[in-house]
């Protein structure tokens, strides 16, 4: 026997049914419940409160047409605009998604003028967030056919976007929905959104973490919170040989190659060096390395390119600082060698010639013997600074390659590109050992972990993930950041990345937890370049904005805090000759080497 909540509902659905005229499905149902229901049940005459009625009637009410999606989706957007300011918070997660399931819907549908109707009255009220990009490239999904094509559009529609709100915000949503009869919105939210019911403190102690409007897979990130990360440094022991030393214990391990079986934590192969190789600290670096701290700050130096006319692209300084070498627009390469006397002369004469494209990225090894560059023609190369030419060329991105970097001991090195892939490399081996796929837009910058058994990528996608090179996984989700992000780098203990974003926003993590530590406003621009000092008390940035600043690392380490003020943690600020910032280098003996070029 049904209990009232079921008998009111059995009634309900029966007089949908007559009043829709589907007698067949009626009849159907008064058979199948015959044994179950009340005789008055087969005649319900209903007498509920208008309320009710209102809210059941929504759920099943569909119209025909829906051509007011544009007017629907104005009404909503209106309504959030205007409520509370802790309402319009959790709620204000739903218009920018919304805005694009009902686009990809109407596309879907084939109701093309009224998509680009809708896009084009509601998009610009996001142009100023961090999802200009993806507006942009939805702008090119005009068709039905296009849909499967467009990679943002594939993104939306294969996830189902996450949103977190207190129950209280949940009904004033649906109250609204369903006074308003907005079935289509309501349609969406069921079909495209997974809403999470959390208490109002917890909203809104995650607001921060919660509100990038653009997408994010919160699930993904918490899966991989679980994984265990060995972020302590590699001991000496692990690649340096002593004279005295005995063959080491070995076994093999990715790709065939040994490594020490002695070893805290697996680990990929890691060449050895023998005291007082040019890959390795001398004593004389440590002898003279300064100690920094608030009272001794670090002497800098800053190298202007003049005369290039915004095209150059790019630039790396040795860890000496006797080596730089530049990438331009033209696809050439030019280094200077400045280890005679101090002065530095170009090198040949003449630039090196060998990409057939614009030069977006040059790493040099920690010897400084060897360079890398990454190109538009999607191809690296390995150059010679002794031999002055190209030794070896690497193919295997299909598209631009944005960064390429050496590994801290050499021997390996990772790159990123349009295709949205990183690659790891050896440089005695033409193709990738291994491939790091994950990330739904370009991969702008990619950095090595100190210990290099992970590196990290950043994407215009807003996040950074971090890669196991033993296995190829990703074990860490940093995001949503608000930007995309432009430059990484990790401290040197291994516990924190540091996260340059284009609207100048900086972000410390730390990748043990998975959490964010601090955001703070950082510069004026784009921040392209990273570097934390030898001893980890100091980090510097630069930017288009033609500043380097300098901050404190010890502040952000001892502080309780969960957000630091910029005033707290910046300790000066270097303002160059109208150049934008393009690299930013600590040098073993703590010297801050800056380079840049003249707008």
């Amino acid at each position: 026997m049904p209990n009232d909540l079921d008998s009111f509902l059995f009634r309900f659905v029966l007089e949908y049914l007559q009043r829709k005229g589907y007698k067949g499905a009626a009849d159907a149902l008064r058979n199948a419940l015959a044994s179950e229901v009340p005789e008055d049940f087969h005649n319900p005459p209903l007498d509920m409160d208008d309320q009710v009625r209102n809210f059941l009637e929504f759920f099943l009410f569909v119209r025909e047409e829906e051509k007011g999606l544009v007017e629907d989706y104005g009404k909503i957007y209106r309504w959030i605009d205007g409520c509370l300011e802790v309402v319009r918070v959790e709620l204000g997660q739903l218009t920018y998604p919304l805005l694009v399931y009902l686009y990809l819907d109407l596309i879907r549908r084939e109701r093309y003028e009224e998509s680009q109707k809708l896009l084009e009255e509601w998009a610009p009220k996001f142009f100023e967030q961090s999802v200009r990009d993806e507006l942009f490239s939805l702008k090119g999904v005009r068709r039905r056919e296009q849909l499967n094509d467009n990679p943002v559009s594939q993104l939306y529609l294969k996830h189902r976007r996450e949103i977190f709100v207190s129950q209280y915000a949940f009904e004033l949503l649906c109250d609204f929905l369903v006074e308003h009869r907005l079935t289509s919105v309501f349609r969406c939210i069921m079909e495209h959104f997974h809403v999470k019911m959390e208490k109002d403190s917890q909203v809104i102690g995650s607001e921060d973490s919660k509100s990038s409007i653009g997408f994010f897979p919160y699930q993904e990130f918490e899966v991989l919170q679980k994984n265990e990360i060995h972020w302590r440094p590699l001991k000496e022991s692990d690649y340096i040989v002593q004279e005295q030393d005995s063959q080491p214990e070995s076994h093999t391990t990715l790709e065939g190659n040994t490594v020490d079986s002695n070893e805290v934590h697996p680990s990929i192969p890691i060449p050895k060096y023998p005291v007082g190789s040019a890959m390795l600290e001398s004593e004389d670096d440590k002898l003279r390395r300064v100690s920094l701290g608030i009272e001794t700050l670090p002497s800098s130096l800053m190298y202007t390119f003049s005369n290039t006319y915004d095209d150059m692209n790019c630039v790396d300084i040795s860890v000496d600082g006797s080596t730089i070498v530049a990438g331009f627009d033209d696809s050439f390469i030019r280094f200077w060698d400045g280890k005679e006397c101090g002065q530095y002369r170009l090198v040949g004469g003449k630039p090196l010639i060998g990409h057939c494209g614009s030069i977006y990225s040059v790493s040099l090894s920690p010897c400084g013997r060897f360079f890398l560059s990454s190109s538009e023609d999607g191809t690296i190369r390995l150059w010679s600074t002794k031999l002055e030419r190209d030794l070896v060329v690497y193919k295997g991105h299909l598209f631009p390659v944005w960064s390429v970097e050496f590994s801290p001991l050499s021997h390996y090195f990772v790159s990123c590109g349009h295709d949205r892939l990183g690659r790891l490399w050896t440089t005695d081996r033409i193709f990738p050992l291994r491939l790091f796929g994950g990330h739904y837009s370009d991969v702008e910058t990619i950095r090595w972990h100190p210990n290099c058994c992970y590196i990290a990528s950043g994407s215009s996608d807003r996040t950074c993930r971090l890669w196991d090179l033993r296995d190829g996984n990703s074990v860490r989700l940093f995001g949503p950041h608000s930007a995309s992000v432009c430059s990484l780098v990790f401290s040197n203990d291994g516990k924190k990345l540091v996260v340059g974003l284009e609207n100048g926003q900086i972000e410390f993590w730390d990748i043990v937890q998975g959490r964010r530590i601090s955001r703070l406003e950082g510069h004026n621009g784009p921040i392209w370049c990273l570097d934390v000092s030898k001893d980890d008390i100091f980090f510097a940035s630069g930017s288009s904005d033609c500043f380097v600043h300098l901050w404190n690392v010890q502040s952000l380490n001892n502080s309780l805090q969960s957000t630091l003020s910029r005033d707290q943690l910046l300790v000066k600020s270097f303002q160059t000759k109208d150049s934008a910032v393009y690299c930013t280098r600590f040098s073993r003996k703590n010297l801050l080497l800056v380079a840049g070029a003249n707008l």
